[in-house]
């Protein structure tokens, strides 16, 4: 239920955003900063061929929770 009731809000409140265009992006953090993986244990990378492609957020040993985008 908790996972439906976040997947809920999500869509809701991107409903209204505009998408962006192709190229609109770079490939840099803006205003990051290096941090030790202790410090976000929840937070993940997926890649493939060892690139990272999205994130993702530990919801609990079996799931993690990312963007529509990412699939």
């Amino acid at each position: 239920m908790f996972l439906v009731i976040v997947l809920a809000m999500a869509s809701s409140s991107a409903a209204g955003t505009s998408r962006a265009k192709p190229g609109q992006f770079g490939d840099r953090i803006v205003g990051g900063q290096p941090v030790n993986i202790t410090e976000y244990p929840y937070q993940v990378s997926l890649q493939r061929n060892l690139r990272h492609f999205c994130g993702g957020s530990v919801l609990n040993e079996h799931w993690i929770l990312t963007a529509a985008h990412c699939t």
